[in-house]
């Protein structure tokens, strides 16, 4: 294989891993905004899940941004 055929690949990959994070993200926030617009005394039971939800987001804004920036770290070899 050569190193344009490797790179990509690997693109093809770092795409669908931000492709992924991005379906994730976006459920993460509208599930967030669901329970934002719960009543107050509903909301007070998933607030734990609440906590889950937003550190989720966070960690997956994170990782997400890693794998663009190695995206284009690709796109710069290619």
């Amino acid at each position: 294989m050569t190193k344009v055929e490797m790179l990509t690949q690997a693109k093809t990959m770092r795409e669908q891993e931000i492709f992924e994070y991005q379906i994730n993200i976006d459920n993460f926030k509208i599930a967030l905004q669901n329970i934002a617009a719960m009543p107050a005394e509903e909301r007070q039971s998933v607030s734990e899940f609440e906590a889950q939800l937003s550190k989720l987001l966070n960690d997956n804004l994170r990782e997400q941004k890693k794998a663009q920036i190695m995206l284009d770290a690709i796109n710069a070899q290619l």
